[in-house]
Order: structure tokens, then C-alpha cells, then sequence
């Protein structure tokens, strides 16, 4: 989310002061109105890997996000048009399709995940691919034996019942801060 512009108390984002002395990448890159998929993502990060001369350091985000940098994952294509309509039924008659198109996707889709239901049927309706096919495609199987894009290493930290303080001080921090004014001043910029 970092991305975005005017995005900063609610992101988290690093003061410029905190920035000072180490360059930072992937900051404000888009506006809050366009849209910034994963795959966007990993096209831009992956710009800044392969050009890099100096070992970067990789933070923040989600899983996936991270995945989508040094993985050799596929992005499947969108449709807006078709995700809305896809949107706008309800988990069990989206299930009801899943299942009718590919009785097994419950194996490689959280079918009590409304948007994880939707992008399936998506992906299906725009390539014809089952969600058991793709789990069955080659280039899968190398992202589930986990054949990195790039040499890295990977820290991971466990914080225990330290991180609900944490939550805790990081949310006061952000009210404080002003992230109110932040939404209201975003609204806008969203065509809302």
C-alpha cells in the first residue's frame, strides 16, 4: 500500500527523515484512484532487483507480494467488467459454478473466501483453466518447490504476545498522527 500517494500514516509509510541515508524503493508510485495489481508490483520491483549493484533488502508487505518478486509465478488476466458482475453474487452460487466447472477446486481455492472464490471463476471464465489445472501446471509445480527467481535470503521474526502491543501503539501512533485527515483528504482522490 505504500505505493500509493498520501497513503503515509495509514500505510506506515517511512518519514522522509527515516528514508534519509538509505534509499527506499517502491514509495509512491501510483495515485490512490489507479488501480496497482501484484503483478505491476513484481514487474516494477523486479526492475529494481535486476538492476541493482548493491544486495537489497526486501521488506514489509504481504506474502504474496513477496512471492510474486522472487518467485516464477504467473499472473492470470483481469477483467473489471466481469469481476464486478462475479462480485456482485453470493459465496454459495459463486461455489455452486466453482464446483460445477471443477468439482476438486476445493483443494487449491478457499472456497469461504469470497474474493479467493471470485478471482477462480474469473481466471476460468477469461483462459477456460480449472483451478485444478493451473495446480497441475509445470510452472506451478516449480512455486511449490519453491525454485526462486533470485539467490535470497529470508528472515522471518516471531514476535509472540509482544506484537498485539505493538498493533496497539502502531494504531494510537496513527490517530495521532492524523490519520482521520489523511481518509478525509484521500476521499476525494478516490472518485468518491
Amino acid at each position: 500500500m505504500q505505493v500509493y500517494r498520501g497513503m503515509d500514516i495509514g500505510t506506515a509509510k517511512p518519514t522522509l527523515e527515516e528514508r534519509r541515508g538509505v534509499p527506499h524503493h517502491m514509495i509512491d508510485l501510483v495515485d490512490p484512484a489507479e488501480e496497482f495489481t501484484v503483478a505491476e508490483f513484481a514487474a516494477a520491483g523486479r526492475a529494481i532487483i535486476e538492476t541493482a549493484s548493491k544486495p537489497l533488502v526486501i521488506c514489509g508487505g504481504s506474502g504474496l507480494h513477496f512471492r510474486a518478486l522472487v518467485d516464477p509465478m504467473s499472473f492470470a488476466p483481469t477483467d473489471p467488467d466481469l469481476r464486478a458482475e462475479l462480485e456482485g453474487l453470493d459465496l454459495d452460487e459463486l461455489t455452486e459454478r466453482l464446483l460445477a466447472a471443477d468439482p476438486d477446486a476445493g483443494a487449491h481455492v478457499d472456497l469461504g473466501n469470497h474474493r479467493r472464490v471470485v478471482r477462480a471463476l474469473e481466471i476460468y471464465e477469461l483462459t477456460g483453466a480449472t483451478p485444478s489445472r493451473r495446480a497441475a501446471d509445470p510452472e506451478a509445480e516449480r512455486v511449490r518447490r519453491y525454485e526462486a527467481r533470485y539467490g535470497f535470503t529470508a528472515f522471518g521474526i516471531d514476535p509472540g504476545e509482544e506484537l498485539d502491543d505493538r498493533i496497539r501503539q502502531r494504531q494510537e501512533t496513527m490517530w495521532a498522527r492524523g490519520l482521520v485527515d489523511e481518509v478525509r483528504d484521500l476521499w476525494p482522490r478516490m472518485g468518491r
